[in-house]
């Protein structure tokens, strides 16, 4: 595909990208697309002639990456050795959906704003197959593209050069998923789940501070936290929330020596202002219970949760004051019953429940906390055999690999002796 210029009866020149085909011997061009006068152009692109250029160059590697083949076989023809012949085949799924997504089209619209001689889409392409078939690092990716049906003309530098546009619009392609999926799908976005995990970095420095462009200080990305591996290398954090159905609506990650107490309410926020959502009820575990997420999730004082979102957390008994320890462990007020479990036996449950008038603390500008408001929540408590059950397997463990490397401490390091000092 190329630039074609178009001179007209009034001395102005049309531009489009046209491609040229053969008809009997004659070349014939065809127009692809429409660009503009150039007049106009110049006063959008400093040389609308070699951005366009770029353009039609790029049009022309994704319209090659496309293009049909036939195939022919020779069954009495043998294969030559020392060749890799081997495709992968199990990708064909996920490539469905990635079509039905237009995650390619929505990608062709940055690239135009992308000044690069790579494909955006095929990069992304690559990486999402290759995360969803044959998890590995974005090198390794690289060296088995071959293993896939689609053409990729890149190299590997293209694919880190690549993760700069990625990052830019994130939120953009978000925002383009939720409405493929609530299109082709449909979404439930009466209750929101969201949870937080982390990737650490074999790295055994912290990443330094930023400064933003509007002069604001910003933790370093790789940075030490609690990690869910118990490792002491610097972690990275990511949040998902996700609608009733369990289909991502929205993620966001911060710096590991964040809180992930405190990631919850800027991805409501957005959320809610971007996907025009009216309430939003989280379910989370005891992680996210703090009283800032009680206070405002509740509608206290805050514009994005005014139309009262709710929400439903875990609560350790162990971490609760003194009266909450005394309402748990009174035996009146609680419904007992028999269920039954996937397998049909029959265990023992109890349960009781009481409206709470819970005091409220907030942090304020000097990080000092103090009583804003009371709040009234319904507290929910249960027991259940099956559990306990449970429970007292993991203490006899604990207890057994307590015991084990007090009598043979050779056989562990700090990773292998985790929750040996601690009984729950």
């Amino acid at each position: 595909m190329f630039v074609k210029k178009h001179p007209s009866k009034n001395g102005r020149t049309f531009l489009t990208i046209s491609q040229g085909y053969s008809i009997n011997g004659h070349t014939r061009h065809k127009t692809i697309e429409n660009l503009g006068f150039l007049d106009n152009l110049e006063k959008e692109y400093d040389d609308p002639i070699a951005h366009f250029k770029e353009v039609a160059k790029q049009k022309t590697l994704e319209y090659n990456e496309d293009e049909k083949i036939d195939l022919h076989i020779t069954s009495n023809k043998k294969l030559e050795t020392n060749k890799r012949y081997r495709k992968n085949l199990g990708y064909i799924f996920s490539k469905k959906i990635y079509d039905e997504l237009e995650i390619g089209n929505f990608f062709k619209k940055v690239q135009r704003k992308v000044n690069s001689k790579f494909s955006l889409t095929s990069i992304f392409k690559l990486l999402i197959f290759n995360r969803i078939v044959c998890p590995s690092s974005k090198k390794k990716a690289f060296e088995t593209k071959d293993n896939f049906f689609e053409k990729f003309n890149f190299q590997l530098e293209d694919i880190y050069r690549a993760l700069s546009p990625f990052n830019k619009y994130s939120t953009e392609l978000q925002k383009h998923l939720n409405e493929q999926v609530e299109k082709l799908y449909g979404r439930d976005k009466s209750i929101a789940y969201y949870d937080v995990t982390n990737y650490y970095f074999e790295i055994p420095y912290d990443d330094d501070n930023i400064i933003d462009v509007d002069g604001n200080v910003k933790k370093g990305a790789r940075r030490k936290g609690p990690s869910k591996e118990h490792r002491p290398d610097p972690i990275r954090q990511m949040g998902l929330l996700m609608d009733k159905r369990n289909f991502p609506m929205a993620f966001n990650t911060f710096s590991g020596g964040e809180s992930e107490k405190t990631s919850l309410l800027p991805i409501i926020h957005r959320v809610k202002k971007d996907y025009e959502i009216e309430r939003i009820v989280t379910v989370a575990d005891r992680g996210l219970n703090t009283s800032d997420n009680t206070y405002l999730m509740s509608g206290k004082n805050d514009d994005n949760c005014k139309h009262n979102d709710g929400y439903v957390y875990g609560q350790s008994v162990l971490g609760g004051d003194k009266e909450f320890k005394a309402f748990v462990l009174e035996e009146i007020g609680y419904v007992k019953e028999i269920k039954l479990d996937k397998h049909k036996n029959p265990y023992n449950f109890k349960s009781k429940s009481r409206v709470y008038a819970k005091k409220i603390t907030v942090k304020d500008s000097n990080g000092q906390r103090h009583l804003v408001d009371t709040t009234y929540q319904k507290q929910v408590v249960y027991w259940s055999s099956k559990y306990a059950t449970k429970q007292k397997k993991e203490r006899d463990l604990a207890i057994a690999k307590a015991k084990d490397l007090i009598a043979n401490p050779g056989k562990y390091t700090k990773a292998t002796s985790y929750r040996c000092h601690r009984l729950y």
